[in-house]
């Protein structure tokens, strides 16, 4: 494990994806954490593990982030210290926006509700995000006909305590995400850094951990 992001969904997370597997990492974002770890997660989430269960569930893998990594940064560091850790900032009106819209698209997604009711693979994802949505925000979800909570109080205080948190440990990578169309970020620039450069996502120097 080199990279653990450690910011909440809708912080520039699928940018970090892109700009990661551009460098040639093995990248682990939410839908990888699904399909090959969604039994380990459902037993870290409901029953607790150690860095045994971490380690060889992402033994192998360059980076991870998203749901539910970012409850578990600090657990994954101490399994993979040499690791750098990054947290995605993002102004907490814009991003309390982004997450209410992307739940009333799910909401508004007929397709995906039948998907997530009436398949196995459907019924498993539903339950997946049902686990770590309760664990994570305190919200429990009900079934996929029901309608996503928003607990906009809520959201906001776990999303600045999980903030005020992290940045409070030393050796941490940062960036802030930039309040324009163009989607690109700004990275704190200290002395030592070093620069991913992608196509999608244009040049990023962040800070280094060592």
């Amino acid at each position: 494990m080199k990279v653990i992001i450690a910011g909440y969904p809708k912080t520039g997370t699928k940018s970090l994806t892109s700009a990661l597997r551009t460098l040639g990492y093995t990248v682990y974002d939410y839908l990888e954490n699904f399909q090959f770890l969604c039994n380990d997660w459902e037993k870290v989430l409901t029953e607790g593990g150690n860095s045994e269960d971490f380690y060889r569930m992402y033994n192998g893998v360059d980076a991870t982030l998203d749901s539910p990594v970012f409850v578990f940064w600090e657990e994954l560091h101490r399994t993979f210290p040499d690791a750098k850790v990054i947290l995605p900032i993002r102004d907490e009106d814009k991003w309390i926006v982004s997450l209410k819209k992307q739940c009333k698209q799910i909401d508004d997604h007929v397709l995906m509700k039948f998907y997530k009711f009436f398949t196995p693979t459907g019924r498993k994802y539903q339950a997946f995000t049902q686990t770590w949505v309760t664990a994570a925000l305190g919200t429990p979800l009900k079934t996929a006909f029901h309608k996503t909570p928003v607990n906009e109080l809520l959201y906001r205080t776990r999303y600045r305590q999980h903030n005020k948190y992290v940045t409070e440990v030393n050796h941490l990578l940062y960036y802030s995400k930039r309040a324009q169309k163009s989607n690109k970020f700004r990275w704190s620039m200290p002395t030592n850094c070093w620069c991913i450069k992608s196509r999608t996502v244009g040049n990023h120097c962040v800070n280094s951990c060592r």
